[in-house]
């Protein structure tokens, strides 16, 4: 039953991406910032321009049909529209570009990485547990920059990112206690 639900999802996944493609011009006006930080020293690794997969139609088609990706940039995918019984397996079909891509827990730590994921593949790439995200950046980035299990990712999609008049508010109610 397990591998039916995987297998209707990927049949959801490769239906969708027929729609509509947008254009460079409009993907580039949607990228949020996300940063990954160093688990041992809390440094910034990098950061990217990243498009944010978090309607169902832009989950389920996701980097399909894209020729390439921007060194500095990716896509975010929000695994909470997946149905919590449906198990989260990501896949490279129709998708030329090769990635990387980056489970991400609900704490917001990397936790599992896959490499390298090849081209065109219909292979299903699934980490140990369910994801809270996933971000698929171009392939070798993890290598190139040192990113690793455990390292922090930080995105308003994950709710850790605070606005400056945030911090300014909590460190106002902090001195008034």
């Amino acid at each position: 039953m397990r591998l039916l639900k995987v297998f209707a999802f990927m049949l959801l996944v490769a239906v969708s991406a027929c729609s509509k493609e947008e254009t460079s011009s409009e993907q580039a006006k949607n990228l949020e910032v996300l940063s990954i930080y160093s688990e041992q020293d809390g440094k910034l690794i990098r950061s990217y321009g990243v498009e944010v997969a978090d309607t169902r139609e832009t989950l389920y088609k996701g980097l399909m049909g894209r020729v390439s990706l921007a060194e500095d940039s990716g896509m975010i995918f929000d695994v909470n529209l997946v149905p919590a019984d449906v198990d989260v397996a990501m896949w490279m079909k129709d998708t030329p570009v090769a990635l990387d891509m980056l489970f991400i827990d609900a704490n917001a730590k990397i936790y599992y990485i896959k490499e390298n994921a090849v081209p065109y593949s219909t292979e299903s790439i699934m980490a140990p547990a369910r994801p809270r995200a996933v971000l698929e950046v171009n392939a070798g980035q993890v290598k190139k920059y040192g990113i690793s299990v455990g390292d922090k990712v930080e995105h308003r999609m994950l709710k850790n990112l605070l606005l400056e008049d945030e911090t300014v508010a909590e460190q106002a109610s902090e001195t008034a206690k």
